[in-house]
């Protein structure tokens, strides 16, 4: 893939830092859903998506667990830990197939030390997704399957998703089996809240593509107020 989505790593800097950040490390594909990383694990690698789709959630004191993001091709996973050496704060999960490439700390170390241009690419998009983290925490484990439909939808609209005259496109080509894995919950239960979300007008969805028209009431959806 030679194109990313914007608001992406490899979407957001400059063509000759992509190649080079894309050179680093080994090339590793997995056919399905799969834990790439752990929490409290040795942050001894990190991984530069180029396909796929990956939630990144941590556990709560509730005994629930607690999605911080979801990050697709073109993101830099799991190397805040791979910097600083400490354990893993998060688990991350891939929904389905990904491509990737597995970059060992001491790799990444050393472009940051010597590559300017990768190293601010690198910290503005870290810095750009802890203020998305920061203003969203959504808490899995007392949200029905709607709202978390309606919650990864709306993270990935508002992180990467393309405005146009009839509303917000979500590029990342995400399949209803990896929305169903994203969410936690079974095909079937995600279709029938993806057709209430049609039903009500607040999006329509084709293969691999879903297209948001009122991310207004889409938010709603996502955090009904109390």
């Amino acid at each position: 893939m030679d194109e990313w989505p914007p608001g992406t790593l490899l979407g957001d800097c400059e063509p000759g830092v992509a190649r080079r950040l894309t050179t680093l490390g080994t090339l590793i594909h997995r056919t399905g859903p799969a834990v790439l990383i752990r929490v409290d694990d040795p942050g001894d690698h990190s991984y530069l998506l180029l396909s796929g789709v990956v939630k990144v959630t941590v556990p709560t004191t509730a005994g629930g667990t607690a999605l911080l993001a979801v990050r697709v091709g073109g993101e830099l996973v799991g190397e805040l830990a791979a910097l600083d050496g400490r354990p893993r704060s998060a688990t991350v999960t891939s929904a389905g197939p990904i491509t990737a490439r597995v970059i060992a700390a001491p790799d990444l170390q050393r472009l940051i030390a010597a590559d300017a241009p990768a190293r601010n690419a690198i910290i503005g998009s870290v810095v750009s997704r802890l203020r998305d983290e920061i203003s969203r925490r959504a808490d899995f484990s007392g949200a029905d399957v709607p709202t978390r439909v309606a919650r990864v939808l709306l993270a990935l609209a508002e992180r990467y998703g393309q405005d146009g005259p009839t509303g917000t496109l979500i590029r990342p080509a995400l399949a209803q089996p990896e929305l169903a894995t994203l969410v936690d919950a079974s095909e079937p239960t995600v279709q029938r809240a993806l057709r209430g979300l049609r039903e009500a007008g607040l999006l329509s969805n084709g293969y691999r593509s879903f297209h948001i028209h009122d991310i207004g009431r889409l938010r709603e959806a996502a955090y009904p107020p109390t």
